[in-house]
């Protein structure tokens, strides 16, 4: 099962620490990292705008993909939420392990 980590702003820290515990608790997340203080800009509907948001890396498999993206867009306060996901090409072999046997249970 390759690793994967998705990258997903969030609207607050209440809104992150919520997908972030259920990620985990479900084991469709081995590790939700959450990250403050983030300032986006974007467009959204048609105009330039700037939002401070708090960011998640959630730690995951591929296999696990489609449980995550439900999760978020059933927490998620965005209309659109960002929902990006990226191979992970290396990393330590311990641990793509013990998150793919976090998530595989």
């Amino acid at each position: 099962m390759p690793a994967i980590v998705l990258f997903v702003n969030c609207a607050n820290a209440h809104e992150a620490h919520t997908i972030a515990r259920k990620l985990v608790e479900e084991r469709n997340a081995a590790c939700c990292t959450i990250v403050g203080g983030v300032e986006s800009y974007y467009i959204w509907e048609e105009r330039v705008e700037r939002g401070e948001e708090v960011m998640m890396m959630i730690k995951t498999t591929d296999e696990r993909f489609a449980d995550v993206e439900r999760c978020i867009e059933e927490l998620h306060s965005y209309d659109v939420p960002e929902i990006i996901a990226l191979p992970v090409t290396r990393g330590s072999q311990r641990y793509l392990a013990w998150l793919e046997g976090t998530v595989s249970r």
